[in-house]
């Protein structure tokens, strides 16, 4: 990989981030606390939601750069890429969630809702597209993979813009795709999310060098001012919080912080269907805080732990068969 397309703070950010989640899912989302400081620990945790399409604004247009990507020439490979990479862990989980869901619901002291998948349902996961037909989602996290891949659809149309040499050029059409966020639009959607694409946006314009660092704070000023009045203060924070983060920290990646990062995918798709229904099987056992503390470490030791089977045995292949795709710059 090129070196300037590699940032070594990101991994770090993507561990954190996936963390977050799950420690919201395991504390807020099964039942397991009552109300109190240990549930309220997570309730902020889904802002790891919006640290990740942070990092992808920044992430996607980098790697398109690196690639010396062309719309007319590399719009197919830049999808082959991105179904490669993503797809078939993806399409993995979701077996592993509805083959967990149907065996758990057999056994003795199940405590949720049985399974009730559609056909149609099931399909629409296929092309995420469950959003544009009203169906609800297997796992809870997969909304934000729809949101993803509505955004590789936007950058690939708009990524001579965001990219010109022409300052007037990146500065209008980067703001363009951050105003998209006031459309009334559901949360389902990547326009509802846009200005949070665009704080990686303007970050990756700085790091390769296309914006002085002075334009990037002016940038961010304006992006920050329609992501309070989209979005709101706590969010844009986040925003504000990682992009800076990206692009102006440099350290050695403690060697945890880069496996959770190679990891983070991984960590994502299973934590559902593996550490939650390891919070669904102890809450009904752990009545005390001590029990519920070990619960809590329990569903994070499972998840951590298959997460990295799921890695090795299906995303690190997936990760290899994107990579030996090529822009035809590059072959």
């Amino acid at each position: 990989m090129d070196k300037k397309s590699h940032v070594n703070v990101i991994e770090p950010l993507r561990g954190f981030a996936a963390l977050a989640v799950c420690w919201f899912h395991f504390t807020n989302g099964q039942g397991l606390l009552p109300d109190g400081w240990l549930k309220s620990s997570g309730s902020w945790g889904w802002l790891g939601v919006e640290c990740f399409f942070v990092i992808s604004g920044f992430v996607i247009p980098l790697s398109m750069y690196s690639g010396k990507f062309r719309l007319l020439v590399d719009w197919k490979t830049f999808f082959g890429k991105r179904i490669l990479r993503l797809e078939p862990p993806y399409l993995v989980s979701i077996l592993l969630t509805v083959g967990l869901w149907y065996l758990s619901s057999i056994a003795p002291g199940f405590a949720g809702k049985p399974p009730n998948i559609s056909f149609l349902q099931f399909i629409a996961h296929l092309g995420y597209t469950n959003a544009f037909f009203g169906y609800g989602w297997i796992n809870p996290v997969y909304w934000t993979l729809a949101i993803e891949f509505q955004y590789y659809v936007l950058i690939s149309l708009f990524y001579l813009l965001i990219a010109s040499p022409n300052i007037k050029i990146s500065f209008a059409s980067t703001l363009g795709l951050a105003a998209l966020s006031f459309l009334p639009i559901s949360g389902e959607f990547v326009l509802h999310f846009m200005v949070l694409c665009t704080f990686g946006i303007v970050t990756f314009q700085q790091y390769v060098g296309l914006i002085s660092r002075k334009i990037f704070y002016i940038q961010m000023l304006f992006l920050s001012a329609i992501s309070i009045g989209s979005l709101g203060s706590i969010i844009t924070g986040v925003g504000i919080s990682t992009a800076l983060f990206i692009a102006f920290v440099r350290f050695n990646v403690p060697n945890l912080m880069s496996f959770l990062g190679m990891i983070s995918y991984s960590i994502y798709l299973v934590h559902v269907p593996i550490g939650g229904k390891v919070v669904n099987i102890g809450k009904r056992f752990a009545h005390t805080l001590p029990t519920q503390i070990l619960v809590l470490l329990l569903a994070f030791v499972f998840t951590i732990a298959s997460a990295y089977m799921f890695y090795l045995l299906i995303e690190r292949p997936a990760k290899v068969w994107s990579s030996s795709l090529k822009y035809a710059s590059k072959n």
